[in-house]
């Protein structure tokens, strides 16, 4: 648990001066989770959004052709069937949604506790009271 000190914060500062760094040190606590589970970067993130939409495209292609799917091309190994590239991407995403759900509802609660408090010192107790998905 993070003191007053530790968020670079002290009791006589505004409330919504602390309430602004916490919150923005909540946000950086999620993306730093999140971070975990995918490559980041805004490219990347545009790479596996063209990739689900390849493979939720070959999932409902009943006669596929390859060149469709430059990226799930690029991701196969050996003779691996293209579907089962599609199966693997689809599976990976299906889990870091779970993740990322996880991560948004704590991110947003504590974000709710924090503009609730009515002191600095209450602020960063909400702060520290959400349990985190790297904790549990």
């Amino acid at each position: 648990m993070k003191g007053l000190a530790e968020h670079g914060l002290d009791l006589d500062m505004p409330l919504d001066v602390a309430r602004a760094v916490l919150c923005a040190a909540v946000d950086a606590r999620a993306e730093a989770i999140r971070s975990r589970y995918v490559t980041p970067g805004a490219t990347m993130a545009l790479v596996y959004a063209a990739k689900a939409a390849e493979a939720t495209a070959l999932r409902d292609d009943l006669n596929p052709s390859p060149e469709r799917f430059p990226l799930l091309q690029a991701s196969k190994r050996d003779d691996e069937p293209l579907a089962d590239v599609a199966t693997e991407v689809l599976d990976a995403i299906a889990t870091t949604t779970r993740v990322f759900a996880l991560v948004e509802t704590s991110r947003l609660r504590t974000k709710r506790k924090i503009c609730a408090a009515p002191t600095v010192a209450d602020a960063v107790a909400a702060m520290n009271s959400e349990k985190w998905l790297d904790e549990v």
